[in-house]
């Protein structure tokens, strides 16, 4: 079994220059400082990026994001973003993804849905449980949503409840994962390079607690994005940070081959 994996794609607004900042609101309005200081001009084509990736990952048996698909969290660009996936959008049983803090600014002055709204097929679960849980030949994907209802720019930071990491480990000891390569997908990333702790305001909250359960479940594996350096910590569980597959100079992803229920060789590729 082939599973790619990519993330932080940042697909953001076509001309978004010359677009009056009473049009984008306050809070897209503060968050373009970003984008003029530099980080515009990184993703500028990130749209057809995503094209590209998308492509690959249709000739793989799965592929997962990591979330960030939006630079701006713009119904614009999650509309974008979903046409830029084409057909594996459409189908969830070969592509899964969750929302990252770029998609959950606030829209129209309230909680976004707009992951949900432009993505439903993304809410289906093969397993009763609080996460979404998603069984694709030889491996289960388990989402954990760490951003929850709101972000905002510049703060960027995760959390995990007690709640949520009791629901993984029930769902990492449920009988119908037996035999299957555990992966575990979130957003945050639970540790940096060399297994450092992130910056409070950026990193995860609850991210040691994430890694012992994960590795008392018997995850494989956490998938993971929003840190914009690709590294793979090994674990046990294994830390794979897909960094963003579509920023200037690092484009790319990561391709698992799973056999047998576990991870036979992971390898990094330029896109």
């Amino acid at each position: 079994m082939k599973l790619l994996h990519f993330s932080d794609t940042h697909v953001q607004l076509p001309g978004w220059r010359e677009r009056p900042l009473d049009e984008l609101g306050p809070l897209r309005a503060l968050a373009t400082v970003e984008l003029w200081k530099g980080r515009g001009k990184l993703f500028d084509d990130a749209e057809e990026k995503l094209r590209r990736i998308a492509r690959i990952g249709g000739e793989a048996d799965h592929a997962v994001c990591t979330g960030d698909l939006t630079q701006l969290g713009h119904a614009e660009e999650f509309a974008r973003a979903r046409e830029a996936l084409g057909a594996l959008a459409n189908d969830a049983s070969r592509f899964t993804t969750l929302a990252g803090n770029h998609d959950r600014y606030p829209w129209q002055g309230a909680p976004s849905r707009l992951f949900e709204e432009h993505f439903p097929e993304q809410q289906h679960t093969d397993l009763p449980s609080p996460l979404r849980v998603r069984i694709v030949g030889d491996a289960a994907l388990i989402a954990i949503d760490t951003v929850g209802r709101l972000a905002w720019p510049v703060i960027a930071r995760g959390r995990l409840c007690k709640s949520d990491l009791a629901a993984l480990l029930a769902a990492l000891h449920a009988p119908h994962l037996e035999g299957l390569c555990k992966i575990v997908i979130v957003h945050h990333a639970p540790l940096l390079r060399g297994g450092r702790a992130d910056w409070p305001w950026h990193g995860l909250k609850g991210a040691r607690a994430l890694l012992r359960v994960a590795r008392e479940g018997g995850a494989d594996a956490i998938l993971c994005g929003h840190i914009h350096e690709r590294f793979v910590h090994e674990g046990p569980p294994l830390v794979v940070n897909a960094a963003s597959s579509t920023e200037l100079g690092k484009e790319g992803y990561f391709e698992l081959t799973i056999r047998r229920g576990r991870i036979e060789r992971l390898e990094e590729r330029k896109l």
